[in-house]
């Protein structure tokens, strides 16, 4: 999907970086060519591009460049958005999608894609038929990649109906926080 999109690989390949980086990231351009193994000139070519679009906020210190996502951009949430589909925790929750059982939705907190501090209690809420030890295996394996914990809620459908009608607080409150819908429909799970 993101291809379509996004035409340039190494565009692609630099906001992927920065946003699996997380915000508070701010890599130089050698630091950026070495994590990415793209080539300098077009390390340089596409960061420019993304600094003049005002997608990356640019920092000198010293003698060197530094680089950060504009968290103040009109478009900084919906490609996270898109980003947390495609990489870390969601991109492995839809690789496993069928091991795991009958999801019909499943949300994850920004704020746990973007690595901020402090964090909401809940990371992922998933809504369906699952398997637990499956999905117990998915968030194992990716906190002890990724040295994170991962806080998540696990629903039936009845069950999510009940805790939304009760006005849960920590449902509400993984509800309400900016997310990133991985798996189903947000207007009918969420409204």
């Amino acid at each position: 999907m993101l291809k379509a999109l996004i035409t340039s690989k190494a565009r692609r390949t630099i906001l992927k970086y920065f946003y699996v980086q997380g915000e508070e990231s701010t890599p130089y351009v050698r630091q950026i060519v070495r994590d990415t193994k793209l080539e300098i000139n077009a390390v340089r070519r596409e960061l420019i591009r993304l600094r003049e679009g005002k997608i990356l906020n640019e920092l000198p210190r010293g003698n060197r460049l530094h680089y950060q996502l504009n968290t103040k951009h009109p478009y900084y949430y919906n490609l996270a958005k898109i980003f947390a589909r495609e990489s870390g925790l969601g991109r492995e929750i839809l690789r496993n999608k069928k091991k795991l059982g009958n999801i019909n939705f499943c949300l994850l907190s920004l704020g746990f894609y973007l690595k901020r501090n402090p964090r909401n209690p809940v990371d992922i809420v998933i809504v369906g038929n699952i398997y637990l030890t499956e999905m117990k295996r998915v968030i194992t394996t990716y906190e002890k990649d990724n040295d994170v914990e991962v806080n998540y809620m696990v629903l039936s459908k009845e069950e999510f109906s009940i805790f939304k009608d009760r006005k849960d607080p920590l449902l509400i409150n993984a509800l309400n926080q900016p997310r990133a819908i991985i798996i189903g429909d947000e207007f009918r799970y969420l409204n």
